[in-house]
């Protein structure tokens, strides 16, 4: 799965176990985990050693998708994920083909505008190709 057209090398495409966050979590929000998440997949990782750039703010950004059994509320569960996890997460949440993209917590106004330039292109990149299909 290429969410972003990243570079090959920051591919890790590691499914991550939901027992992984068992030793940070109750046992209702462990019931959350296994009634909501599908699976987890690591996705991507973005880091001087990946991408060969040097940041002074984030070390890395870890791009994980989280697929969904059902259509529900998993704010707790991406609190858990970002508290568990040491560096910048993004992740893309996945439901019955829809998709939603959550921005990490605590990043720098330059991240934020790097992300939203990412997601304009993929969105018209997206509409593009969509309209190409639809001709």
């Amino acid at each position: 799965m290429h969410l972003f057209q990243l570079p090959k090398n920051t591919t890790v495409g590691r499914v991550i176990p939901k027992n992984a966050f068992d030793d940070n979590i109750n046992s209702r929000q462990k019931k959350q985990f296994t009634d909501l998440v599908q699976r987890i997949t690591w996705t991507n990782k973005l880091s001087s050693q990946t991408i060969n750039l040097r940041s002074v703010d984030v070390e890395e950004i870890q791009i994980f998708v989280i697929e969904l059994k059902k259509r529900d509320t998993i704010d707790e569960i991406l609190k858990i994920i970002n508290k568990h996890i040491p560096y910048h997460i993004i992740c893309w949440i996945e439901y019955d083909e829809k998709s939603l993209f959550q921005l990490p917590t605590n990043i720098s106004m330059s991240l934020i505008m790097i992300f939203q330039l990412l997601i304009g292109f993929i969105i018209h990149v997206g509409l593009k190709m969509k309209k190409t299909h639809s001709q």
